[in-house]
């Protein structure tokens, strides 16, 4: 009997044992996930300090760079507008301003934009210039300022007068969308789609704006069908839904795009949209091909948008 007690006893403290085992370890568990909560803390937090300092740092140095460039520039002050768009020659006319640091009375300044250039007047400290440049100049196109004194010529890059894109502040811009889904068969493409068209001037002192809208479809890339949407906008905005069919061999192409005309002469057309074509199977506009651009109306392009 004293042996049977012995037996019980040792499976209550055995159990008892594993009971306490488990809440250590489970305590312990939790400590080292507290523990690895704070540490996962700390490191954010560490990592948004150090994103903090390379700010700073960026700061630091785009301020002495900028520091830089004011001491060693030439001029104390350079302004500009942005004049009339004479869309004859795809120019607009840029009145300039500058201050040189160093004034003298045998000094002449000019200043040139490709084989554009103008001599500047006089005003007290002022110098002023009225030249035209190319509203379709790719990034990175500054006007040249020339002075000139018995001593030579200096010359000064005036990276604060922005020429790069300037249609943006005369033209519309398009964008648009065309999507929906087809059903193909016996050579026969069905198209249920739709059309976005967005095509307002991106600045608000714009005096052009959207006079025509054509949605223009081309099989193996020839046209075969243009169609006049002008109606359709209102405020320069339309999204409408169209229903056709159209006879497609196997293996041919059949794509839409939109084109719209401003009133200054610019034509500006859309990517394409590719709609499939598989027998017996529906599918939808397929991947773009950026060919979008502006041209004039002889249909040279003069800008391309990659």
């Amino acid at each position: 009997m004293e042996e049977k007690k012995n037996k019980v006893n040792w499976k209550v403290v055995l159990g008892v044992a594993l009971v306490v085992v488990l809440v250590m370890g489970y305590i312990k568990i939790s400590e080292l996930t507290n523990e690895i909560s704070n540490l996962k803390g700390q490191i954010a937090y560490w990592q948004t300090e150090g994103n903090n300092i390379r700010s700073e740092i960026s700061s630091i140095y785009d301020n002495v760079d900028e520091h830089l460039k004011k001491e060693a520039s030439l001029l104390s002050h350079v302004n500009y507008e942005l004049g009339e768009l004479d869309n004859s020659s795809n120019k607009a006319e840029i009145q300039l301003k500058v201050v040189p640091k160093n004034i003298t009375e045998d000094m002449h300044l000019s200043v040139s934009i490709g084989e554009e250039s103008a001599e500047l007047a006089r005003t007290g400290n002022e110098y002023t210039a009225s030249i035209k440049a190319n509203i379709f100049l790719d990034y990175g196109e500054y006007p040249m300022l020339h002075i000139q004194t018995p001593d030579g010529t200096k010359t000064e890059l005036l990276e604060s007068v922005e020429l790069s894109y300037l249609h943006y502040n005369y033209l519309p811009v398009l964008e648009s969308d065309i999507w929906g889904s087809t059903t193909y068969r016996n050579g026969t493409l069905s198209i249920d789609g739709n059309v976005l068209i967005d095509c307002k001037p991106s600045s608000a002192s714009s005096k052009v704006t959207t006079s025509k809208a054509e949605l223009i479809t081309e099989l193996n890339g020839k046209e075969i069908e243009r169609r006049d949407i002008t109606s359709k906008l209102v405020d320069d905005y339309c999204d409408f839904s169209f229903e056709e069919k159209y006879k497609v061999g196997s293996g041919e192409e059949l794509s839409m795009y939109v084109e719209i005309e401003d009133s200054a002469g610019y034509i500006h057309r859309s990517s394409k949209y590719f709609w499939l074509e598989k027998e017996n199977s529906t599918g939808h506009a397929t991947e773009e091909v950026h060919t979008l651009g502006i041209y004039d109306k002889d249909g040279n392009l003069l800008n391309k948008f990659e």
